[in-house]
């Protein structure tokens, strides 16, 4: 009884703390029919590529499906209908943030909060050189909003940023990175 309920904690706290994916997609089974359904955790909206391959036994739209998933929901892409009671297949698919001008609005608005207006000392807590249209930069800013990490942020564009720039170089070279590395 004692190696059960050890086990069940166990089990329970690898469950509790498990990551979640920014987007899943659900294949929904049910009379005949196969549905997938992509489901958005994040708080941007994603742009995700469904891709269906292998169907043997199901009938309905085959190529690869774009949507627009809003923000924590949940949007249907294709029903499949089963030929027999037998089928399979292989699916796959890819996201990438296509955030709407309300979300961009916000995020901008969050990260002006958090840029630097004078550089000070950029050695305390963890600093973000950010550039305009960047992925890796807002895939960071987003993964530290969302999990509330605290955050300092420092423009780097080159037209308007040079002097930030020129620090971003500096401190990455004075940390041993390399440029051919990034």
């Amino acid at each position: 009884m004692k190696l059960t309920f050890l086990i069940f904690i166990s089990l329970l706290a690898i469950t509790s703390f498990s990551q979640k994916n920014d987007v899943e997609i659900l294949a929904e089974k049910g009379n005949g029919t196969i549905i997938f359904i992509g489901k958005n955790n994040s708080n941007t909206t994603q742009e995700v590529t469904l891709k269906l391959e292998k169907l043997k036994g199901l009938t309905g739209y085959s190529k690869p499906i774009t949507r627009k998933v809003p923000a924590q929901g949940r949007l249907t892409f294709v029903r499949l209908r089963s030929k027999s009671g037998k089928y399979s297949y292989s699916s796959s698919y890819v996201y990438k943030p296509a955030p709407t001008a309300i979300e961009k609005a916000a995020i901008a608005a969050a990260l002006r909060k958090k840029t630097l207006k004078n550089i000070g000392d950029i050695d305390k807590g963890i600093v973000i050189f950010n550039k305009t249209g960047c992925t890796r930069c807002s895939y960071t800013t987003s993964y530290l909003t969302d999990n509330n990490i605290d955050f300092k942020v420092i423009n780097v564009d080159i037209k308007t940023h040079k002097e930030n720039n020129a620090l971003m170089w500096q401190t990455l070279r004075e940390n041993g990175v390399l440029s051919t590395n990034i």
